[in-house]
């Protein structure tokens, strides 16, 4: 596997190489002045043109034999330019197509290299022994899997972050038609839906685009929360200094989070939440933002009583099946 890796960096770097090659600037640079002198020159035969245009109702036959010999002697003055300029640039477009041959071959290399290492690591635990997913629905369009909290949904860029619920399930369905539909946080438990076809994930995504997919959540805040229900709309965007966290900025993309309070308990309320936005960790900033407190256990945005996990579950996904388009209702009860 380290060899894949090894030759993956090395395709990259030669395609760099290959895509910046002197000669494509150069081309660029020859190519802009040919133009731009054939312009000057053409602009100046069509002013020429139209002054002679003008004069022909006024001149002898043989002054207009005079002016047809000029127009003929000014095509040929722009075709010699051409020519000119093909000598010159005819060398560097076939080095560029030579060049453009690398590239692809390469380029289809790297593809097949990828595709080598993605089978490689959807056979890997880098863990420890997998655990059997949790299906909580499954049929020949569709999988939902209860995902336990600590365990990304989709694999991340590096070797140690390969271990994740798509990979998982691939090799526990035995079978490489597992599409994404949507993401979890690594922290967040639930319902974590896969299409099981491309004709099923398509019309799976058309559905969340168009936002018939209702999502319900529960949540664990450590501070009493006064209001029994509401409404959080505050613009979230990444926050460039604290990567990966999110911030509540006016600049940031518009997100709707409406809540009800499920239960009190001393220290604690357990909420139920709805996104009506798809936001990267917008439950989790709206809370903090809007209660004042993080989600317990949530450590990124500041939580620092002790807690096991992030105490927050997707509990329910209600959304279109993809073939008759009648509505599924699929609950998974909190863990917490």
């Amino acid at each position: 596997m380290l060899a894949i890796y090894q030759r993956l960096d090395q395709l990259k770097q030669q395609m760099i190489v290959l895509a910046h090659d002197p000669i494509r600037a150069e081309y660029a640079r020859l190519d802009h002045l040919f133009k731009r002198e054939y312009n000057q020159l053409q602009q100046h035969h069509q002013n020429e043109r139209q002054k002679r245009k003008l004069l022909r109702q006024s001149l002898t036959e043989a002054e207009q034999k005079d002016l047809d010999r000029v127009s003929q002697s000014q095509k040929r003055a722009r075709k010699q330019l051409k020519e000119k300029w093909q000598a010159v640039l005819q060398p560097l477009e076939e080095e560029i197509r030579r060049l453009d041959r690398q590239l692809y071959d390469l380029r289809q290399e790297y593809k097949l290299q990828s595709q080598l290492l993605q089978k490689q690591l959807s056979h890997v635990s880098l863990t420890g022994e997998e655990k059997t997913l949790e299906v909580v629905y499954h049929d020949r369009d569709l999988i939902v899997v209860n995902k336990p909290s600590g365990l990304l949904s989709v694999p991340g860029r590096y070797i140690q972050s390969q271990n994740c619920v798509y990979h998982q399930l691939k090799q526990q369905l035995q079978t490489e038609e597992v599409f994404v539909v949507h993401r979890l946080d690594q922290d967040t438990s639930g319902l974590l839906l896969f299409a099981l076809n491309l004709e099923s994930r398509n019309n799976l995504t058309k559905a969340w685009q168009n936002h018939l997919v209702q999502k319900i959540y529960e949540a664990l805040l450590p501070a009493p929360v006064d209001t029994d229900r509401g409404v959080i709309a505050l613009p979230l965007a990444a926050d460039p200094d604290r990567a990966p966290r999110q911030q509540v900025t006016m600049s940031g993309k518009p997100s709707l989070t409406t809540y009800e309070v499920l239960a009190h308990s001393p220290g604690t309320t357990r909420l139920q939440l709805q996104p009506h936005t798809g936001r990267t960790h917008q439950l989790r900033v709206h809370c903090w933002a809007h209660f004042g407190v993080p989600i317990w256990g949530d450590r990124l945005y500041g939580c620092q009583q002790g807690a096991p996990r992030l105490y927050l579950h997707a509990r329910e996904l209600h959304f279109p099946h993809p073939r008759s388009g009648a509505m599924l209702a699929v609950r998974q009860p909190s863990p917490f």
